[in-house]
């Protein structure tokens, strides 16, 4: 926005964390521009402040936000890093604790939960999702520490609901709690007895009930959207080598960004729950007692590989919702649920080293710098890229490690097992542990919103008679976060009243496409309407400021076609993207015809030099989209087809839908396919 960098202490802000930079940190200075009351003051659309992810607002869901209690009594500044501190702590102390509760010794429960904090997956998702990562396991130690039963019931429905409204995402949700599920159940079964499996049911019930009250009628406007609507997922699609980089956290990465063999991708979505320490665990366990101690813990061991293995399946392969959907997977895209299965594997070390004998040899040793360089060679050999672009320092970390563990057991310094915790935990720490910067909160709520203005304004911004500003670039809502108000927002609910006095001639249907979502909304000077993607739509900025500003909307070009790609393995794609030919790509959304009849058989086709198609069909109800096209209430709009673009070329494309009777949808999605 044109004003110099400020506040930065450490590290560098990472452009791709743009749901922190652009949505959830704005909002937050929404909020407290708003003296946090009930609506937003700032922007035109005067939206309620009540949405999927926590804000400091003053209402009876409050006393469940106890991270947003400082902002009662400190300066906004020092409010807000106050929550990220109590996120911090919770996290890691929450871990800790539950690890301790299942039976791990403190040391190893601390160490642990730093691994977990310090993994790739936490880190790159943590700026805008840190309250419901870190309240996730404060249900499970209340039920499993407290014995005095009316004060479990009661702190368990209480950090349920904190846990729920820190953060509505089902799928960090469903992963967390089922990862808790399995270990309670392998590690505790003296804990899953009637009585207090009857309070976590009561707790269960009456959290839920309490996060309905509040959130009741956001759920049923957002249910009936188009995005994100009432999203079906099926299994599979993701990369195998997603498994790999369970043991070899950098098997996919050059340093944060993702290799070929892991588009599409980001930084972010190719994160996982990895570290060495499953790997270190397997080199160095005294395997002399192992059938023993398998046979003590065989029922927990079961439970642990059952749980892993529904995890494998769900994200490897493709398992038809129907059947995903008696677990719940169907809410949890592919991708997502590596956070339960890294979580898995990294709780499986924790209780080898716990069960079993620490045993060091220089020959174990030599076969972790064999496992250190053999992962350098595979990660070459599969990316097909130079060195340069595909190895960091993070690769030469998993060798340093053997050179620590190596002189750490020669002077005898350390604690076998401790001593492998520790290095495992210093290599996630030197690595992932440092994606996020560390800053001052105090720029953020100091702006200088004049300088701010005049910038805009002299970029290509126009302001309507009342002041408030149109922008033809995407700033999310950081705009109306500095205090100005502007047009270009992130709507956390559909506007349609709002959009319609803008737009009162454009048809239903095309209208509905364009507003019934959650949206970032931009605006551009072509004076037409569209859906960028499935989250973000372009605006005629004359409509809406400027000389055309006060004039009576007339119908625009807009492009609305009946269908939609959701999601690309699993993901929702950037509206340019890159995949690899002859590697399975799962495309997911939905299709209508013009007579908003279900396609049935369709083709996706790419547009371009060499073109290609790949023949589907519709086989899921979107009750969603039959409801915002006035379709069949049963019918099977949604779609997931696979290719690996057997025939294709390299080149770049466009993705077009065909139905079998010939109508075109052409969607605002490139690929670039390449080898």
């Amino acid at each position: 926005m044109g004003q110099p960098a400020d506040g930065l202490i450490a590290g560098s802000a990472k452009p791709i964390r743009s749901d922190e930079y652009g949505v959830f940190t704005p909002y937050v200075q929404i909020a407290v521009h708003s003296k946090f009351g009930k609506r937003d003051l700032i922007s035109p659309y005067h939206e309620e402040l009540k949405t999927f992810f926590p804000l400091p607002v003053l209402n009876w869901a409050a006393i469940f936000k106890p991270y947003y209690a400082a902002f009662l009594v400190l300066p906004a500044a020092n409010a807000f890093s106050f929550f990220y501190l109590f996120c911090t702590l919770a996290f890691i102390g929450g871990w800790a604790l539950l690890l301790r509760e299942l039976g791990i010794k403190s040391s190893y429960a601390v160490a642990g939960s730093l691994i977990f904090f310090f993994s790739q997956f936490i880190q790159v998702w943590w700026t805008s999702n840190c309250g419901v990562l870190a309240m996730a396991p404060w249900p499970a130690v209340a039920w499993l520490a407290i014995d005095r039963r009316w004060l479990r019931l009661l702190l368990c429905t209480y950090l349920l609901t904190v846990w729920l409204l820190a953060g509505t995402y089902p799928p960090f949700l469903y992963a967390a709690g089922f990862v808790i599920l399995v270990a309670v159940v392998a590690a505790r079964p003296d804990r899953v007895r009637p009585a207090r499996v009857i309070d976590a049911a009561i707790a269960v019930v009456v959290a839920a009930a309490i996060f309905y009250g509040y959130f009741g009628d956001l759920i049923t406007t957002m249910s009936q959207t188009l995005y994100p609507g009432r999203r079906v997922t099926a299994g599979g699609g993701i990369e195998p080598a997603k498994f790999w980089a369970q043991i070899y956290p950098f098997a996919i990465t050059n340093g944060y960004q993702p290799l070929p063999m892991a588009m599409p991708s980001n930084a972010c979505e190719v994160g996982v729950v990895g570290s060495l320490l499953p790997v270190l665990a397997l080199l160095f366990v005294d395997y002399s007692g192992a059938s023993r101690i398998i046979r003590k813990n065989g029922k927990a061991l079961l439970v642990f590989l059952v749980g892993t293995g529904i995890c494998t399946a769900w994200i490897f392969f493709p398992v038809p919702s129907g059947i995903g959907r008696w677990l719940g997977l169907t809410f949890v895209p592919p991708n997502r649920l590596l956070y339960a299965l890294g979580l898995l594997v990294l709780l499986l070390a924790i209780f080898v080293i716990q069960k079993f004998r620490f045993r060091f040899s220089w020959a174990r040793l030599g076969w972790f710098f064999v496992f250190a360089v053999g992962a350098i060679l595979v990660k070459l050999k599969l990316s097909g890229t130079p060195w340069n672009d595909t190895i960091s320092y993070f690769d030469y970390m998993p060798i340093a490690a053997g050179i620590v563990v190596g002189l750490m057991a020669l002077f005898k310094r350390a604690n076998g097992w401790m001593m492998v915790c520790v290095v495992a935990c210093l290599v996630n720490l030197v690595t992932f542990g440092v994606f996020n910067p560390i800053q001052s909160a105090y720029p953020i709520f100091a702006m200088n919103k004049q300088a701010i203005r005049q910038y805009l304004l002299g970029t290509g911004a126009e302001a309507n008679k009342q002041g408030v500003i149109a922008v033809p670039a995407e700033y999310g809502a950081m705009i109306n976060g500095v205090g100005i108000p502007s047009f270009n927002t992130v709507l956390l609910s559909p506007q349609p009243g709002f959009f319609r006095k803008y737009f009162p001639d454009l048809p239903r249907h095309e209208f509905n496409f364009l507003f019934n979502r959650y949206a970032h909304i931009m605006f551009n000077k072509d004076n037409v309407a569209l859906v960028v993607q499935v989250d973000q739509i372009s605006l005629p900025l004359s409509r809406f400021a400027g000389s055309m500003a006060d004039k009576p909307a007339k119908a625009l070009a807009t492009s609305t076609p009946f269908c939609s790609v959701d999601t690309i393995n699993g993901q929702a794609p950037p509206r340019t993207l890159v995949l690899k030919l002859g590697s399975p790509a799962t495309f997911g959304g939905w299709l209508a015809t013009v007579s908003k009849q279900p396609a049935r058989a369709f083709t996706l086709q790419l547009e371009g030099t060499y073109p290609f198609s790949a023949s589907g069909s519709e086989t899921m109800v979107r009750p969603d989209v039959a409801e915002a096209i006035h379709g069949e209430a049963d019918g099977q709009y949604g779609y997931n087809l696979t290719t690996d673009f057997g025939g294709a070329r390299p080149g770049r494309y466009g993705i077009v839908l065909r139905t079998a009777d010939g109508e075109t949808c052409r969607t605002p999605l490139t690929i670039i396919l390449q080898r």
